[in-house]
């Protein structure tokens, strides 16, 4: 259709095919944007969780502690938001539909956890 427009004889319909280009770029380009934002925040999210984690870590083995691999499964309501994300980020790795908040499916964090079997959600995250 654009390619019929950008060819029309009549100026204002090429005008207005070269209009719709450049916005379809536009939106095009914030999507791009938008996307990288996520994978970036995401990634973050990560990092950070990983960072609590080596924390936790060291301030165990400073007071002379092992650090727990097999504490109790957190529930919802329990886990931190950084082992949320994690949880989410590795779902849309792993093909599976998450939304951004909410509840995450039992589903989605029995196949998280068995993927890892060796560590608990605040050790993955």
């Amino acid at each position: 259709m654009l390619g019929w427009a950008e060819q029309h004889p009549l100026a204002s319909v090429r005008s207005h095919a070269a209009r719709i280009r450049r916005d379809f770029a536009d939106l095009t380009e914030r999507r791009t944007n938008e996307l990288a934002v996520d994978q970036a925040a995401d990634e973050v999210a990560r990092i950070t969780a990983e960072l609590a984690q080596a924390k936790n870590k060291l301030k165990a083995l400073k007071h002379g502690t092992a650090p727990t691999a097999t504490a109790a499964k957190p529930t919802g309501a329990q886990r931190s938001k950084e082992e949320n994300t994690a949880i989410r980020t590795w779902a849309r790795e792993h093909g599976y539909q998450v939304g951004t908040g909410g509840i995450i499916k039992q589903e989605i964090i029995d196949a998280f956890e068995a993927a890892r079997p060796t560590t608990t959600l605040a050790e993955a995250s």
